[in-house]
């Protein structure tokens, strides 16, 4: 590659791996500040709850004996505490705790559904 460089006229001369990261990170103080607005920049694209998915689901945490771990099966459904088995396949997590909450306001007072995802399927 050198021979063709300097046919064309080049001068090109390696540089380091640290000088490359020093040149990027110049390049990032001068073109991106960060401020605080950065937390609350969530993606357009949550994530999506499928088959597979490994979740505990806090349905409240006045009533610690309702949390559960849950494994979304291949239909797409999950067994609760007083609700039983729920479809949940193709929500976001924002999606699925806001139709829990209403469902678990036939059962409990003041559900406040969380969830978290403890493993993420395999693709």
């Amino acid at each position: 590659m050198t021979a063709l460089a300097l046919m064309v006229g080049f001068n090109i001369q390696p540089i380091s791996q640290s000088e490359v990261y020093s040149k990027e990170q110049e390049i990032n103080k001068t073109n991106f500040k960060l401020t605080k607005e950065y937390l609350r920049n969530f993606p357009d694209d949550e994530y999506i709850i499928d088959s597979g998915d490994v979740m505990e689901i806090i349905i409240s945490r006045d009533y610690p004996e309702l949390t559960t771990t849950v494994t979304i099966d291949g239909e797409g459904k999950i067994n609760l505490p007083l609700i039983k088995r729920v479809y949940v396949k193709g929500l976001t997590q924002e999606e699925m705790n806001n139709i829990l909450n209403e469902e678990f306001l036939s059962y409990i007072r003041y559900p406040e559904v969380e969830s978290s995802i403890l493993k993420h399927r395999d693709i």
